[in-house]
């Protein structure tokens, strides 16, 4: 193989999975690390990225927990320190998960808008779930059962679209289930199933 081309990143994943799969290393590999540098820069590297890694893990974590408490960006940056990330690194990937935690708990957020684009959403989700399932039984001769799937995506397109709520909210998540239950026996009853 010519490690040659590989990045130093993409040298050391195919070092790290030659010893976690076989415990050995192709001489090719260990003659490209030698030309790099030798094998103790390479190893320090390694060690690098794993102390990189972990500080990483551990920032995420603090971010997450401390912006549970406090909603104030610059309060929660001054509680977070790094010995290992440069200022801005840190900085950065402070604001990234500080705004990935904000868009969570507002997803998970029930309040009125939730509610009433819920109950908006039935309505949506059950009549294009039914005319899909409807529509269906002209083409297939009958209701297919494994097009419930179908109506369960297309009822949750429908909320979802209605409420900018994922199906990490709770109300969210049970309203699809409830406008495909809708659905389905709109379409039994149509159809003259039930």
């Amino acid at each position: 193989m010519h490690y040659s081309k590989f990045s130093y990143d993409d040298l050391i994943e195919s070092y790290a999975n030659m010893i976690a799969y076989s415990g050995k290393v192709e001489p090719e590999i260990i003659q490209e690390i030698e030309n790099r540098g030798g094998l103790d820069k390479f190893l320090r590297a390694i060690d690098n990225n794993k102390k990189h890694r972990v500080e990483v893990d551990r920032i995420i974590k603090e971010v997450f927990e401390l912006s549970s408490d406090f909603k104030d960006l610059e309060f929660i940056k001054q509680f977070i320190k790094s010995d290992v990330l440069r200022h801005d690194d840190l900085n950065d990937l402070i604001e990234r998960k500080f705004e990935e935690h904000q868009k969570m708990t507002a997803d998970k957020k029930i309040n009125s808008k939730t509610v009433f684009g819920s109950l908006l959403g039935i309505l949506a989700g059950s009549l294009l779930g039914f005319l899909f399932l409807f529509l269906s039984t002209f083409i297939f001769g009958g209701i297919v059962s494994y097009l419930f799937f179908f109506v369960m995506f297309i009822c949750y397109s429908s909320i979802k679209f209605i409420t900018k709520q994922s199906r990490n909210n709770a109300v969210v998540y049970v309203v699809t289930f409830i406008a495909t239950v809708i659905s389905v026996l709109l379409s039994f009853i149509a159809t003259g199933v039930i």
